[in-house]
């Protein structure tokens, strides 16, 4: 304190993220942005962030126009996730008018400083042809940075783009694996479309023990509309096969990997002698 009151933006700093996060002092985000303030207006690009996340997320009154002029001002010094937050004030029209051109510019800052978020966002304007001129190959570039970092929503568009031939040669056995990598993260969408894969031999193999696990796993971390697909494949499995999917997925543990093989399909082919 002794420091910050002598105005060492560093030390403004530093107190006012200790009254932000309650160490050492009782939490007050009051004083948390005071001090940030102080440092905020030294230049202090980090202070200027965690002010403009105050403003963001109502810990002092939330002013969406005040988060941005702060995050602006962090984004200038080269602060990616500044970078990436303007860019998504921008794309939703939150402090500032809604400007896709200008998304894309602040998303592609952030990107290109390995922000997995922006390389997702970015992916997505380049899938939708929203601020930039719709590019799948561009896309699938983009996303593919963020899944490399484990973003699953990017693994799980990627896969998308494998299985459809956009902006990438197509290739279900990559999208599976993609699929595979978002559906160990819970990525609901990514283990429902595991499922129909499965159900229906796109990965070169039909086993439908895995597309009930995958549609029931997709079911219970994400929407109920799963929920059919489940109860129809149900009706084509034994009592044996039912029993051995229902087991599998009750013992898969999030962030571990997903199954792979089952004991009781495919059904044997050999005739009983």
């Amino acid at each position: 304190r002794k420091a910050a009151d002598q105005g060492n933006a560093v030390a403004e700093f530093l107190l006012g993220f200790m009254y932000d996060n309650g160490k050492g002092v009782a939490q007050d985000y009051s004083q948390a942005a005071d001090w940030y303030r102080k440092a905020a207006v030294q230049g202090h690009a980090t202070a200027q962030f965690n002010l403009g996340n105050m403003y963001f997320l109502g810990k002092v009154t939330q002013d969406y126009s005040q988060a941005a002029d702060w995050y602006r001002k962090a984004a200038d010094q080269g602060n990616a996730v500044a970078q990436f937050l303007l860019g998504f004030m921008y794309d939703n029209g939150k402090g500032v008018p809604q400007d896709y051109s200008q998304a894309a510019d602040w998303y592609r800052k952030a990107a290109d400083q390995g922000n997995a978020d922006a390389q997702y966002a970015l992916g997505l304007m380049y899938d939708n042809g929203k601020g930039v001129a719709q590019d799948y190959s561009q896309a699938a570039d983009w996303y593919r940075k963020a899944a490399v970092q484990g973003d699953a929503d990017a693994q799980f568009n990627l896969g998308n783009m494998y299985r459809n031939g956009q902006g990438v040669p197509q290739n279900h056995s990559q999208a599976a694996v993609l699929y595979r990598k978002a559906g160990a993260q819970g990525q609901s969408d990514s283990l429902n479309n595991l499922g129909v894969g499965y159900e229906f031999g796109h990965f070169g193999v039909q086993n439908l023990v895995l597309a009930h696990i995958f549609y029931n796993l997709a079911a219970v971390n994400g929407d109920a509309k799963y929920k059919t697909n489940r109860d129809e494949i149900s009706k084509k499995l034994t009592p044996i096969q039912l029993s051995e999917a229902q087991e599998l997925a009750s013992q898969w543990v999030k962030g571990q990997p997903l199954p792979t093989i089952t004991k009781t399909y495919p059904r044997s082919s050999k005739k009983k002698k």
